[in-house]
């Protein structure tokens, strides 16, 4: 018989059952227990953590570093992307990269300086502020500008591409002389008659450069542009005249006048003038028709 006077108690714990070891009952069967506890610190409950299996704590593990790898790609990933963008962000924002220079190629009729000045690109602007298209439209702008490239050469140049307008005929108007060019563009005044140029007279519609040609006043500018420099020379032309009903009429140095009447079949009228001149008629001919090149008619 046990003394429970001196003797420490002694329970053990089935699940949610506290029997007591001094105790005679009989101990439950069909439980397991779960917890043992001996001496003073037995009335309290001390689970034990059950011990796991070697796989599931290794796949456990696993799964664990896994996800910590997925974890630091994606914040290299980010960090990468960010440093990128900040990177390209600084080196174009770069003192390095602003406008240096303003270079202009192709100018003739007036100061590469003055082009430079109607860019209005002040240096010290950014590359990539620099609005290429706005820049040439204000340069196509100016009349004797026929195509103008803008463009970016790094680190700091912009480089302006000038392609002028070349003079092809005169017209008169009033004291003045308008120089047009092959796609009938006034694109500059000459207070003296410009040499090595066919005179137009007679036409209207022109008042200030950058002005152009319109309706049957082109048709005379075409019949001056067809005459070749040389057959020009061997006539020598003058002048060619446009009446207000539109018909031509072609004045020669020698005092000859030709009349060509509408500005059609240029080359025709042209060569049959150039074979009535070789004639001892032609040459002292007052006025030549050619208004029917196959037929001309002489007029002393």
């Amino acid at each position: 018989m046990i003394d429970t006077s001196t003797h420490e108690v002694v329970e053990v714990v089935f699940d949610d059952t506290v029997v007591d070891l001094t105790d005679s009952s009989p101990v439950p069967t069909t439980t397991v227990a779960t917890t043992v506890a001996v001496g003073p610190a037995a009335t309290r409950s001390h689970p034990v953590r059950p011990v796991l299996d070697p796989k599931v704590r290794a796949r456990r593990i696993a799964l664990k570093r896994a996800a910590g790898r997925r974890r630091l790609r994606k914040l290299l990933w980010v960090s990468g992307i960010t440093f990128v963008v900040l990177a390209v962000w600084f080196a174009f924002r770069s003192p390095l990269l602003d406008v240096d220079h303003v270079k202009v190629i192709g100018v003739r009729s007036a100061l590469p300086e003055t082009v430079a000045k109607l860019a209005n690109v002040k240096t010290g602007t950014n590359m990539l502020d620099v609005d290429v298209h706005d820049v040439a439209r204000r340069i196509a702008a100016v009349p004797y500008v026929k195509y103008v490239e803008v463009s970016r050469d790094w680190p700091g140049t912009l480089t302006i591409r000038v392609t002028e307008r070349s003079p092809r005929v005169a017209v008169g108007i009033g004291k003045e002389f308008a120089v047009l060019d092959d796609e009938d563009v006034y694109f500059r005044t000459s207070l003296v008659r410009p040499a090595n140029l066919v005179l137009v007279t007679g036409v209207e519609g022109l008042s200030k450069p950058g002005d152009s040609l319109t309706g049957s006043a082109k048709d005379v500018v075409k019949f001056a542009h067809d005459i070749p420099v040389s057959v020009a020379d061997l006539m020598g032309v003058d002048s060619i005249h446009r009446a207000s009903n539109g018909d031509v009429t072609i004045n020669l140095l020698s005092g000859q006048i030709v009349i060509v009447g509408d500005p059609t079949q240029a080359r025709a009228k042209l060569l049959a003038v150039a074979a009535v001149l070789q004639t001892k008629k032609g040459k002292i001919a007052r006025t030549i028709d050619v208004q029917v090149p196959e037929l001309p008619v002489v007029s002393a």
